[in-house]
Formats: structure tokens, C-alpha cells, sequence
């Protein structure tokens, strides 16, 4: 709330003084991030409810959505990120589009960490029909994980980074 109360304050104040479009850009982008955030802590708080809202909607759409929100810093990072869709274009999933675009953000924030030592950073996200199903994954260009790691990526809250890195 306070991220959005000053950025809608800096919005208000390049309008009134600046109308710079580079400026107006970056506060859209605080605000949208600031929404997706709020989501996702509203998310965990209710990490253990099976009260969910559930929607027919294009996972495409949701990548998209998600991309937009990381793609300037990505950028910045020198990270490359590439779509596959193999969905003909039907991607509908029924579930709940904000804890999917979550797990999307989750994955693709761990990508962009395991791709910090190479020297060409290349994330790859996959949408496939499987039947009345759509899969999608998420590949990088990084070194990958050893089977302990592996045996534990499922766990809750479970994580190889340092305190204060990730969520």
C-alpha cells in the first residue's frame, strides 16, 4: 500500500510538472508490480485454504501479463526470455489465473538466478496441449541441480539461496 500511495504521488507530480512518458512508463510498471505483490502476499496468507477462485483463461494471456511485469528488468539483467506456444492458440486452462501467473513469476525468478554465471542468460517457457491439458515449463541455460536438490524442489518454502535472497 505504501509503494502504491507514492507512486500514484509520483504520478500526480510528473503530470503536474514533468510529463515525461519514460517516467509515466516506469511508475505503470511500480504500480502493476505493486498489485501482482500484493497478490501474492494476499496468496500466502491464505496458503493453506482450498477456497479458490477458479476461471477459465488463456494461460498465453497469463504468461504475457506476467512477462510484462519483469520484462524491462530482465532486460536490464541481460536475460533473454523466449516463448514456445504449441497451443495452436487454445490455451484455456480452468484454475486460478493469479496463483498460476505466481508459480510463473517463482519459476522464472528462478531461472534468471541460475543463469547469473553463464555469459549468455536464456530463459525458455513452453505451452503444449496434452490431451484436455496444457503444460507448460520453464527451461534455462544454468548448471542445473544435483539429486539431493532435486528430491526437494516440491517442499514448501523450501530454497538453495541465502537468507535474504528470494521468497
Amino acid at each position: 500500500s505504501i509503494v502504491i500511495g507514492f507512486a500514484e504521488q509520483l504520478a500526480r507530480l510528473n503530470n503536474e510538472r514533468f510529463s515525461d512518458p519514460d517516467i509515466a512508463a516506469s511508475i505503470v510498471s511500480i504500480l502493476a508490480a505493486s498489485e501482482r505483490i500484493g497478490n501474492i502476499v494476499s496468496g500466502l496468507r491464505t496458503f493453506t485454504h482450498f477456497h479458490e477462485d477458479i476461471e477459465v483463461f488463456s494461460l498465453t494471456q497469463a504468461y504475457h501479463d506476467t512477462i510484462q511485469l519483469i520484462d524491462q528488468i530482465y532486460q536490464h539483467e541481460g536475460v533473454q526470455l523466449s516463448l514456445l506456444d504449441h497451443t495452436d492458440g487454445v490455451s484455456l486452462v480452468r484454475g486460478n489465473r493469479g496463483r498460476i501467473q505466481q508459480v510463473l513469476l517463482n519459476l522464472l525468478s528462478n531461472a534468471k538466478d541460475a543463469t547469473e554465471d553463464q555469459p549468455r542468460r536464456h530463459i525458455t517457457v513452453s505451452l503444449q496441449n496434452h490431451g484436455n491439458t496444457t503444460k507448460f515449463s520453464v527451461a534455462d541455460n544454468g548448471s542445473g541441480m544435483d539429486a539431493q536438490t532435486q528430491s526437494k524442489v516440491f517442499n514448501a518454502f523450501f530454497t538453495t539461496k541465502p537468507a535474504g535472497k528470494g521468497t
